[in-house]
């Protein structure tokens, strides 16, 4: 591999690389981990001019549209199935070719013959394991495993580093906070025609309450309802995102607190969408009992709307002072802080200008170096 020399060198070109790594994610699944692949894969290969990418999609996947590159080769790999994947199929599939570090997500290959960095975003099944599937929690015993097995840890936050380490014994120097991007695209919608335009095409309220994600049991959707039923009846609640398992709960909820005319379920909405979704909502409300990160209330700031966050887990350290937080246990404290943002227009303002500056901290590009640097150290 060709090498750029003294003051030119990049952190990362010390010793360029050749990187097998699992693409399974990168077109769609799991909100999550797919923002997180497709982002770091765009913004490696558009930043780095180096090192050489085996990326491996699944076996029926398109290949990415992304511009061609001789440091760029793209697969398809069977089985899909992550496991057996990762364990075996990855490293058949690269017996035969010079494999300087692999990089999966959750679970290591089998092989040693290159070292094995993992990012795993969260390990909250250890604090909060009654809002998991029993298949689920089978699945988190394998990450628990690769945990002890990899040779590095990437995660999210400070927070689920910290869990890390004092769940799996890992040392501190095992595991490295690399925090998530929010993607340029994330933008206020400006166009007052584009706005009325998305409202009608969504069937969107004039003044709604938006929340985005995945709408399961950890993500307090029953206490956000409740919190809503104490705002006046003009307020509406939004869910952008797929439905889970165990949705008892929810349901129950609609029909205890009244709100069942009030709240719209627009199941899975497309990326173009997002940024005008976010624009029309008048409160962000993200208030789950744990989060190992939490995308979502940074885009929404990137597009200029306050939001209220839980006061647990990792979300205090994405937000900062610049969303307001509340206990995800007292739906009284949810609706005095969605009311502050709708009632208080200085506290709103401030919000905003709090919010977009600190969605502009967090970049893929940023993400993405400091990936490349953790490649370096261990390849």
């Amino acid at each position: 591999l060709g090498r750029r020399s003294g003051a030119d060198r990049l952190p990362w070109e010390a010793s360029l690389m050749r990187v097998a790594l699992d693409a399974k994610w990168y077109h769609r699944g799991p909100a999550g981990v797919r923002t997180y692949i497709h982002n770091l894969i765009n913004t490696l290969h558009a930043i780095d001019s180096g090192n050489e990418y085996d990326a491996y999609l699944r076996s029926h996947d398109a290949l990415p549209e992304l511009s061609p590159s001789e440091r760029w080769r793209f697969h398809r790999l069977w089985p899909n199935l992550s496991a057996p994947r990762v364990w075996w199929a990855l490293p058949r599939a690269t017996r035969h070719q010079p494999v300087d570090l692999f990089f999966t997500q959750s679970l290591v290959p089998s092989t040693r013959r290159a070292p094995r960095v993992m990012t795993v975003h969260d390990v909250l099944w250890h604090d909060f394991p009654e809002h998991f599937t029993q298949r689920e929690r089978w699945h988190f015993g394998l990450i628990d495993r690769a945990i002890q097995r990899a040779d590095h840890i990437i995660t999210d936050s400070e927070h689920s580093r910290r869990r890390i380490c004092e769940t799996s014994g890992r040392a501190g120097h095992d595991v490295t906070c690399v925090p998530l991007g929010v993607s340029p695209r994330f933008a206020p919608l400006e166009s007052e025609q584009g706005r009325e335009a998305l409202r009608r095409r969504m069937g969107l309220p004039e003044r709604f309450v938006l929340y985005v994600g995945r709408i399961n049991r950890r993500k307090n959707l029953p206490n956000l309802m409740r919190a809503v039923s104490r705002l006046p009846e003009s307020i509406s609640l939004v869910c952008a995102g797929g439905r889970d398992w165990q949705q008892d709960d929810l349901d129950r909820a609609l029909i205890e607190t009244g709100v069942g005319d009030r709240v719209m379920f627009l199941g899975h909405v497309a990326d173009a969408d997002l940024p005008g979704l976010y624009s029309l909502a008048s409160v962000f409300a993200y208030v789950p009992f744990a989060e190992g990160f939490g995308i979502p209330p940074l885009e929404a700031m990137a597009c200029g709307t306050p939001v209220v966050v839980s006061d647990t887990t990792s979300l205090p350290e994405v937000v900062g002072d610049a969303g307001l937080r509340v206990p995800p246990t007292d739906h009284r404290a949810i609706s005095d802080a969605l009311t502050s943002l709708l009632s208080d227009q200085r506290l709103r303002e401030e919000m905003v200008t709090r919010g977009r500056a600190r969605a502009s901290r967090f970049t893929w590009q940023a993400t993405a170096r400091k990936v490349l640097e953790i490649w370096a150290q261990m390849a």
